[in-house]
Protein backbone atom coordinates (compact mmCIF):
# COMPACT_ATOMS: atom_id res chain seq x y z
CA UNK A 1 0.00 0.00 0.00
CA UNK A 2 1.10 3.53 -0.60
CA UNK A 3 2.77 4.97 2.29
CA UNK A 4 0.24 8.57 1.44
CA UNK A 5 -2.42 6.11 1.16
CA UNK A 6 -1.71 4.41 4.77
CA UNK A 7 -0.65 7.34 6.70
CA UNK A 8 -4.30 8.93 5.35
CA UNK A 9 -5.85 6.12 6.45
CA UNK A 10 -4.61 5.69 9.98
CA UNK A 11 -5.04 9.67 10.13
CA UNK A 12 -8.97 9.64 9.50
CA UNK A 13 -9.76 6.61 11.21
CA UNK A 14 -8.01 8.22 14.42
CA UNK A 15 -10.64 11.13 14.25
CA UNK A 16 -12.99 9.33 12.70
CA UNK A 17 -15.07 8.36 15.73
CA UNK A 18 -15.44 11.08 17.89
CA UNK A 19 -16.46 13.39 14.72
CA UNK A 20 -18.92 10.86 14.24
CA UNK A 21 -19.90 10.80 17.21
CA UNK A 22 -20.44 14.59 17.27
CA UNK A 23 -22.16 14.77 13.84
CA UNK A 24 -24.76 12.09 15.15
CA UNK A 25 -25.13 13.89 18.65
CA UNK A 26 -26.86 16.60 16.07
CA UNK A 27 -30.38 15.87 15.19
CA UNK A 28 -30.99 16.56 11.47
CA UNK A 29 -33.99 15.04 10.29
CA UNK A 30 -35.27 15.87 6.72
CA UNK A 31 -36.34 19.50 6.34
CA UNK A 32 -35.14 20.96 9.46
CA UNK A 33 -33.29 23.52 8.82
CA UNK A 34 -31.72 24.11 12.21
CA UNK A 35 -30.43 20.81 11.98
CA UNK A 36 -28.78 21.06 8.93
CA UNK A 37 -27.27 23.93 9.88
CA UNK A 38 -25.74 22.92 13.04
CA UNK A 39 -24.46 19.49 11.28
CA UNK A 40 -23.40 21.88 8.15
CA UNK A 41 -20.81 23.75 10.95
CA UNK A 42 -19.27 20.86 12.04
CA UNK A 43 -18.86 19.89 9.18
CA UNK A 44 -17.44 23.12 8.15
CA UNK A 45 -15.11 22.75 11.37
CA UNK A 46 -13.55 19.28 10.19
CA UNK A 47 -12.52 20.65 6.98
CA UNK A 48 -8.89 21.68 6.25
CA UNK A 49 -7.94 25.56 6.32
CA UNK A 50 -7.06 25.47 2.87
CA UNK A 51 -11.16 24.56 1.98
CA UNK A 52 -12.59 27.69 0.43
CA UNK A 53 -16.33 27.25 1.56
CA UNK A 54 -19.46 28.94 0.08
CA UNK A 55 -23.42 28.16 0.72
CA UNK A 56 -25.56 27.34 -2.60
CA UNK A 57 -29.31 27.43 -2.61
CA UNK A 58 -30.78 23.76 -2.19
CA UNK A 59 -32.64 22.22 -5.03
CA UNK A 60 -35.07 21.33 -2.07
CA UNK A 61 -37.47 23.76 -1.17
CA UNK A 62 -37.34 24.32 2.72
CA UNK A 63 -34.08 23.09 3.00
CA UNK A 64 -30.62 24.50 4.68
CA UNK A 65 -28.46 26.05 1.75
CA UNK A 66 -25.60 23.47 0.52
CA UNK A 67 -22.04 23.66 1.63
CA UNK A 68 -19.47 23.60 -0.99
CA UNK A 69 -15.70 23.77 0.24
CA UNK A 70 -12.92 23.45 -2.95
CA UNK A 71 -9.67 22.88 -2.57
CA UNK A 72 -7.52 23.76 -5.37
CA UNK A 73 -4.53 21.99 -6.36
CA UNK A 74 -1.47 22.60 -8.53
CA UNK A 75 -1.80 18.99 -10.41
CA UNK A 76 -4.41 17.43 -13.25
CA UNK A 77 -7.93 16.19 -12.15
CA UNK A 78 -10.89 16.81 -10.05
CA UNK A 79 -12.19 14.63 -7.46
CA UNK A 80 -16.10 15.18 -6.15
CA UNK A 81 -16.73 14.39 -2.67
CA UNK A 82 -20.43 14.33 -1.75
CA UNK A 83 -22.83 13.36 1.36
CA UNK A 84 -25.98 14.39 2.58
CA UNK A 85 -26.76 15.10 6.89
CA UNK A 86 -30.29 14.34 6.92
CA UNK A 87 -32.15 11.50 8.70
CA UNK A 88 -35.37 9.99 8.69
CA UNK A 89 -35.16 9.84 12.34
CA UNK A 90 -37.56 12.03 13.74
CA UNK A 91 -36.31 14.56 17.05
CA UNK A 92 -38.51 12.62 19.29
CA UNK A 93 -36.72 9.31 18.77
CA UNK A 94 -33.18 10.87 18.13
CA UNK A 95 -30.81 9.17 20.25
CA UNK A 96 -26.78 9.34 20.83
CA UNK A 97 -24.05 7.48 18.70
CA UNK A 98 -23.61 4.11 20.92
CA UNK A 99 -21.11 1.39 20.32
CA UNK A 100 -21.56 -2.47 20.68
CA UNK A 101 -18.70 -4.07 20.43
CA UNK A 102 -16.80 -2.99 17.32
CA UNK A 103 -20.07 -1.27 15.98
CA UNK A 104 -21.39 2.09 15.99
CA UNK A 105 -25.08 2.95 16.37
CA UNK A 106 -27.24 5.92 15.82
CA UNK A 107 -29.07 8.18 13.54
CA UNK A 108 -27.18 8.81 10.43
CA UNK A 109 -24.36 6.51 11.48
CA UNK A 110 -24.06 4.60 8.38
CA UNK A 111 -26.55 6.62 5.68
CA UNK A 112 -24.87 8.93 5.81
CA UNK A 113 -23.36 11.17 8.49
CA UNK A 114 -20.28 7.99 8.58
CA UNK A 115 -19.76 8.50 5.16
CA UNK A 116 -19.76 12.44 5.26
CA UNK A 117 -16.55 11.74 8.25
CA UNK A 118 -15.09 9.52 5.54
CA UNK A 119 -15.18 12.19 2.88
CA UNK A 120 -13.71 15.17 4.75
CA UNK A 121 -11.16 13.18 6.13
CA UNK A 122 -10.29 12.52 1.91
CA UNK A 123 -10.82 16.24 1.59
CA UNK A 124 -8.28 16.96 4.66
CA UNK A 125 -5.87 13.98 3.18
CA UNK A 126 -5.56 15.17 -0.57
CA UNK A 127 -5.23 19.14 0.94
CA UNK A 128 -1.91 18.18 1.76
CA UNK A 129 -0.89 17.11 -1.58
CA UNK A 130 -2.13 19.28 -3.90
CA UNK A 131 -0.18 18.36 -6.50
CA UNK A 132 -2.29 15.68 -7.07
CA UNK A 133 -5.33 17.39 -8.30
CA UNK A 134 -6.53 20.79 -9.32
CA UNK A 135 -9.73 20.98 -7.44
CA UNK A 136 -11.38 19.12 -4.59
CA UNK A 137 -14.81 19.39 -4.09
CA UNK A 138 -16.93 18.74 -0.94
CA UNK A 139 -20.50 18.89 -1.50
Amino acid sequence: MDQFVADSAAEIASRAQRELEALVAVSSPSGDIDGAEEAIALCAAFLPPEAAIERAESSTPGSAPDLIAAIRGRGAGRVLLLGHLDTVIAHRSHAPLRRDGNRLYGPGAVDMKGGVVLALGVARALATRPERFAEVAVL
